[in-house]
């Protein structure tokens, strides 16, 4: 009994074990520690030669041809000729319009400073009356101060349309609002017969979103009743927002706006192009109509033809732009 006690609590190292028979695989060399028979057994493969059947060794695996060079940048291609068409500032549109009245093969008797009011008058008609062309919706967040009832805005602002304060609806941040917690609350009361859709041949499945529906109508009474809101005016001559009551308290809101276009981005739309050229026409004939004009070969010209001319034009830009644009006015919600 003590052999055996003394043999299973002996120390290594301990002797190779002999090698296995043919065919099978060979065992992972004892640990120190290990006792005989507790080997890792494989399959490992030999220390030399192949594994056992057919195929190389495994560490030896054929290099990975090398990556293809990435192929050089290149620029998207630009229409070379639209480019060089584009209208970049002011001389170069007033140099289109009196081209496009017909210098310089005729001689078009119209000042530079005239040009520079047709074209001024002309992009402000464009923030104005020119919607999603002229001007662009966008959204601003406001601070409002304790106290303070008039804001100064920037400039770039055509209009106005709505302003929402960022309590009790959640119009900013939509998450862990009432609408959103009374849908979810909904949705988590139905339990484990919820499968993911609000649609299905349950009947409690399609009450989901009508509940939930029924639920925003009375928020927004509710709103209406006990929320907090503002009575807001936007003076566009001034740029400058009245707010009444006085906030007693800071209050951060979202206002949607919309934001006038920069008037060089206006100079290659193809209607306001039109319009100039229409507007610099009609000036040009009007003082032409004050005198009798003889071409060579006999003939005369006719002011009052151009002139009809030019202002059929002008009216059907404005046509154009009125039925492009959305049907009503601004107003302050």
């Amino acid at each position: 009994m003590a052999n055996i006690t003394q043999e299973i609590t002996k120390k290594g190292p301990f002797p190779k074990p002999p090698p296995p028979p043919g065919g099978m695989f060979p065992m992972h060399p004892p640990m120190d520690g290990m006792l005989p028979g507790n080997e890792i057994r494989g399959p490992f493969p030999p220390a030399d030669g192949p594994w056992p059947g057919t195929g190389p060794k495994p560490d030896i695996i054929p290099p990975h041809p090398p990556a293809p060079p990435h192929p050089p940048f290149k620029p998207p291609v630009r229409d070379e000729f639209m480019d060089a068409m584009n209208i970049q500032n002011v001389a170069q549109m007033r140099n289109y319009i009196k081209m496009m009245l017909g210098a310089p093969v005729i001689c078009i008797e119209i000042s530079d400073q005239q040009l520079n009011f047709i074209i001024a008058d002309t992009v402000k008609y464009m923030w104005k009356y020119y919607f999603r062309e002229g001007n662009y919706r966008d959204y601003l967040v406001m601070d409002l101060v304790p106290g303070k009832s008039h804001y100064k805005i920037c400039d770039e602002l055509e209009s106005i349309v709505d302003f929402q304060v960022s309590d009790w609806m959640g119009t900013i941040n939509d998450l862990f609002t009432l609408p959103h917690n009374a849908l979810y609350n909904t949705v988590m009361s139905m339990g484990s017969s919820f499968t993911g859709s609000c649609y299905s041949n349950a009947g409690g499945f399609g009450d989901v979103l009508g509940h939930w529906n029924a639920a925003l109508v009375w928020l927004e009474q509710a709103k209406m009743d006990f929320g907090e809101s503002y009575t807001v005016r936007y003076n566009e001559k001034e740029k400058e927002l009245s707010v009444w009551p006085q906030p007693d308290h800071p209050v951060r809101g979202l206002m949607e706006v919309y934001k006038r276009q920069k008037s060089s981005k206006l100079f290659n739309d193809v209607i306001f192009r039109r319009m100039v050229v229409a507007r610099a026409g009609m000036i040009w004939t009007n003082a032409l109509r004050k005198y009798t004009l003889s071409i060579a070969g006999g003939g005369s010209l006719n002011a009052d033809s151009l002139y009809s001319s030019y202002k059929e034009e002008w009216d059907d830009c404005r046509e154009q732009i009125r039925l492009e644009s959305p049907l009503g006015f601004f107003e302050i919600a």
